[in-house]
């Protein structure tokens, strides 16, 4: 419809510069006897006018105009039937085209440009304007200065301060905005994802499906952000995308303040010489391949991004928000010990904003008086007060005081905790079995665990001692017994001697399980067994670790599950699917979820907007934006 060279009134269209259900933006310039200006130039298309609605984002624009961090409007008008909207070009682009370029920023960079974007936030805020789309795309860069710009989905703040419209980028937005409801809380979260993304390069929640997107964002914890990311800056992102509204920043300048004063001290100080040989690795979760909804309490995950690996299972952060934690803040949790059948089995609960257990006849074992709680693993509940973390048993009793700044649950008679950004492992006791003086560790698989030296990865025992020689790019935790991993962008196996048991050539890989390693190439995925034979063909688009004897396969954008023989015993037919576990497999087609079991047969009707998979005999899901528990017989079951 609009064209290089055309004129509307006084301007003359140059290149178009943004296209959206909106219409058109183009780079124009206005022409007077005196100076020649160049200036952005928003075109509504015919279909989608409305008149009322274009005068009052104009409105809204002028209202907004006045400060350095919002793009300022120029002009609003209807020419020879033609609405346009006029304001100043940003010759830097958008955010969105800088990423795109850079891939990602610098630490320093990242955080000044967030404070940009805040301080522009306040000023909205201030003028009761809730932007309501904040993302790169929407934040324009005049130099290094970011300026916040399309106010077509914003809307003016009403007495109640919240407003009941889902409008937004879905990648963007916050829990409760799938329930229609938008605050000054709703950008700070769109503003902990732009942060997160500057300094990843990647969104915190990359699931591909909007339904498995939203589900995640909703239930489940951010993917990690790399060693590279200050712990302290972590925090503030956590904080930003807290789960509930009340829990994130109560106004952007309070998260201003908190980067600000990140700023200060993390400025350049002398450095100190290490304590040790080497430097221990990432202790977080690493970045999986968003192809499905990872399980609440996943026993495997799957890779897609290039040189990341997956942690184990026990690997969960509890001072970090961890997935059970971040699960119960919104419906409660309901893990069990894994315990004998005799021992009592407790269950997570929620009561206000305080964590306890009970029994399974919801009798209350523990009171709910803890901020943070884990799952309950090795005999030991890992709980947290006032940001310090500690340890209790089944009974309540606190048996490691709670002084530590974060922590790793029990994994082979060991946690991973740490105290003034220094990480090592205490036992059973709270004795220091290797000293917290480590920059970054993992939790121990196979009586091993990762460490890292100038950006390479290796191995060391429960002593500390190094036992294979960090040179690695990249590395898988050991299990069974073996290791995948990465140099110059081929991945191999290793055993605990450190020998290459199959030649570096994968383009990615997953740690084994049940016998079997999913592997990558070319794009292609199959299974290679430990002598490193490939068992089942790479021909599949995606695929997923086996888990109960069967494997999640994906070809021509259907699921399916195959066995160990590479045999298709369910057929290609689901959307989507969660791998099995006790005997269920969640799946989903035509945006409704339900269980089926391994021959295929659907148990329990596919009628619930999103499922959990099954953990301990119950399955979260929700129906009607209602969520509770279901167990095996569809037999709703709720928190004490």
């Amino acid at each position: 419809m609009f064209h290089k060279g055309q004129k509307i009134g006084s301007y003359k269209l140059l290149t178009k510069i943004g296209k959206g259900g909106f219409g058109e933006v183009w780079l124009a310039e206005k022409r007077s006897e005196l100076v020649t200006k160049k200036v952005a130039v928003k075109l509504p298309l015919e279909d989608q006018v409305n008149l009322e609605t274009i005068k009052q984002e104009a409105e809204l624009w002028e209202q907004a105009s006045g400060h350095a961090n919002v793009l300022p409007i120029i002009d609003a008008d209807i020419i020879d039937g033609q609405v346009l909207i006029v304001s100043e070009y940003a010759e830097g682009g958008s955010l969105h085209d800088k990423l795109r370029r850079e891939g990602k920023l610098s630490i320093k960079q990242a955080v000044e440009m967030t404070i940009g974007i805040l301080n522009g936030l306040e000023f909205l805020h201030n003028k009761r304007i809730i932007h309501r789309d904040i993302k790169p795309q929407n934040i324009l860069l005049q130099g290094d200065t970011p300026r916040l710009a399309d106010f077509g989905i914003s809307r003016a703040m009403q007495t109640t301060a919240i407003s009941s419209t889902i409008i937004g980028t879905d990648s963007y937005m916050s829990p409760e905005t799938f329930e229609g409801k938008r605050s000054i809380q709703t950008d700070i979260w769109a503003v902990g994802v732009v942060l997160y993304q500057l300094l990843q390069g990647s969104l915190p929640f990359p699931q591909e499906h909007p339904s498995e997107r939203m589900f995640a964002i909703i239930q489940k914890d951010f993917e990690p952000l790399p060693d590279e990311v200050p712990f302290k800056l972590q925090q503030i992102i956590k904080k930003a995308l807290a789960k509930l509204p009340e829990n994130r920043y109560a106004v952007t300048s309070e998260m201003c303040e908190e980067l600000k004063e990140f700023l200060i001290i993390s400025a350049p100080k002398p450095k100190t010489a290490p304590k040790t040989d080497f430097l221990p690795p990432k202790t977080q979760k690493e970045k999986i391949k968003p192809e499905i909804v990872t399980k609440i309490r996943p026993k495997t995950s799957s890779l897609k991004t290039k040189n990341l690996v997956k942690p184990t299972s026990n690997q969960l952060y509890f001072a970090i928000p961890a997935i059970a934690v971040l699960f119960f803040a919104l419906i409660g949790g309901y893990w069990f010990l894994n315990q004998s059948s005799t021992e009592t089995k407790l269950i997570p609960f929620r009561k206000g904003d305080k964590f306890g257990f009970s029994d399974v006849k919801k009798k209350i074992i523990i009171e709910p008086k803890y901020e943070i709680a884990s799952e309950p693993h090795e005999g030991f509940i890992g709980v947290g007060i006032a940001k310090k973390y500690g340890f209790i048993d089944k009974t309540g009793k606190e048996v490691i005081p709670l002084k530590y700044d974060g922590a790793f649950w029990f994994s082979e008679g060991f946690a991973l905790v740490n105290l003034n950004n220094k990480w090592g492992f205490i036992d059973k006791t709270g004795k220091e079995i290797i000293p917290l003086e480590f920059d970054n560790l993992t939790l121990f698989s196979d009586g091993l665990a990762r460490v890292k030296l100038n950006d390479k990865y290796g191995f060391i025992d429960k002593t500390g001692n190094e036992v294979i020689q960090p040179k690695y790019n990249n590395a898988s935790l050991f299990s069974e017994d073996l290791a995948f991993v990465e140099l110059n962008n081929k991945w191999g196996i290793i055993d605990k001697t450190g020998k290459e048991v199959m030649p570096l050539k994968y383009n990615n890989a997953l740690e084994f399980s049940e016998g079997l390693a999913r592997v990558e190439l070319n794009d292609k995925y199959g299974f290679i067994d430990k002598t490193g034979k490939e068992v089942i063909p790479i021909k599949y688009n995606y695929a997923h670790s086996f888990s109960d004897s069967l494997a999640l396969v994906k070809l021509n954008d259907k699921y399916s599950f195959i066995d160990k023989k590479g045999s298709e015993v369910i057929s290609l037919k689901y959307d989507s699917t969660y791998p099995f576990s006790e005997g269920f497999a969640c799946v989903t087609l035509n945006n409704k979820w339900g269980f089926i079991d391994k021959t295929g047969k659907e148990v329990i009707a596919l009628k619930y907007e999103h499922t959990s998979d099954f953990s301990e005999g119950l399955a979260a899901v929700q129906l009607n934006s209602n969520f509770f528990y279901i167990n095996k017989n569809g037999t709703e079951y709720y928190e004490p």
